[in-house]
């Protein structure tokens, strides 16, 4: 991965921290990872949330455009274990729309309006 895509990449997770942070959640962010989660955070509520961010510069319209787009990382996280009261996401930040927000199911993608 080149420097300037993982700095990239920081950016937009450090600022679904704090997105997250705002609301009262705790977060811990996975650094460097690989892995199908870049967050993982709760709330006063107890549910835990695990958060994969991505960026895009242009516009992605439907839901369908985006799963197409990030689908691997789809894949990825509808296989994750989901405990009781756990949700699993994807959020997508838009350079000219800010964040969209997809709950990822074992069995399809929705777009939702902020969890946090």
């Amino acid at each position: 991965m080149t420097t300037r895509k993982y700095h990239r990449g920081r950016g937009i997770e450090y600022l679904a921290r704090d997105y997250l942070l705002d609301r009262g959640y705790h977060v811990i962010r996975s650094a460097g990872t690989q892995g199908p989660v870049d967050l993982v955070a709760w709330g006063h509520s107890r549910r835990v949330l695990f958060v994969q961010t991505k960026r895009s510069r242009r516009h992605i319209g439907s839901t369908h455009d985006v799963v197409k787009t990030f689908h691997p990382d789809f894949e990825d996280l509808r296989l994750l274990p989901r405990p009781d009261q756990t949700g699993v996401q994807l959020w997508l930040y838009q350079d000219q729309m800010g964040w969209r927000f997809f709950d990822v199911l074992p069995g399809g993608v929705k777009e939702v309006q902020a969890d946090a």
